[in-house]
C-alpha cells in the first residue's frame, strides 16, 4: 500500500471513530447544508403521530429516488440505517391528511395553503442534472413530508416525497453550528 492510501484509510476509521462516538451521547454531526452545519442532538423518541414544525432524523427508505441521491452523492457515505444509508435531518412539514401544493412549475411549495420558506423545486442539481420532483398531494395516513425551510437546494421531500412515519426515528435540535 502506499503511503496515500493508508492515510485515506486511517481518515476513514478517524471520522468512523468519531461518528459513532456522537451516535453514542445521541448527538448527531450535520455536514450538509440543510440546516446550519455543527453538533445536534437528539432531544427525544419519535412515536406516532409525528408534530408538524419539529425538526427531526429519519432513515429513508429503499426507494428509486434514495438510490439515485446516493449515487449522485446528495447524502454522503454509506451510513448506519438498515439499508446502508445515512440518516437524514430535516423539518417535519406535512403529516398525514396535510395537503400539498406548489405554485407553478418553479414556485414555493404550500402546506394547507401555508407557503413553506426556500422550498421551490430546483429543475436541475448543482452538476447540471435533471431533477425529478414529487408533484404534491394530500399526505397518505402514516406518511409525512420532510423538507429543508432553510437552503432552497435541500435534496427533500420535494423531489422523493411522503415517507412513513417509521423511518423518522427522533427529533433533534442545535448545539454547536456555524450558518
Amino acid at each position: 500500500m502506499n503511503g496515500y492510501r493508508l492515510i485515506g484509510i486511517g481518515a476513514f476509521v478517524a471520522a468512523a471513530a468519531i461518528l459513532g462516538t456522537f451516535e453514542v451521547f445521541g448527538l448527531t454531526l450535520n455536514m450538509t447544508p440543510s440546516y446550519p452545519r455543527g453538533i445536534w442532538r437528539r432531544v427525544e423518541a419519535v412515536e406516532p403521530p409525528l408534530t408538524r414544525g419539529r425538526m427531526a432524523l429519519a432513515c429513508p427508505p429503499s426507494s428509486p429516488a434514495f438510490d439515485e441521491a446516493f449515487g449522485r452523492g446528495y447524502m454522503g457515505g454509506p451510513g448506519w440505517c438498515l439499508n446502508g444509508y445515512r440518516p437524514i435531518m430535516k423539518k417535519i412539514v406535512a403529516v398525514a391528511g396535510d395537503i400539498v401544493t406548489f405554485d407553478g412549475t418553479g414556485g414555493a411549495m404550500r402546506v394547507n395553503g401555508q407557503e413553506i420558506p426556500n422550498s421551490a423545486r430546483q429543475a436541475r442539481d448543482a452538476a447540471g442534472r435533471p431533477m425529478a420532483s414529487w408533484s404534491g398531494g394530500a399526505i397518505p395516513p402514516h406518511q409525512t413530508l420532510l423538507v429543508s425551510d432553510y437552503d432552497p437546494y435541500s435534496f427533500d421531500g420535494r423531489y422523493y416525497g411522503p415517507l412513513p412515519e417509521t423511518s423518522v426515528y427522533a427529533y433533534t435540535e442545535p448545539v454547536l453550528t456555524v450558518p
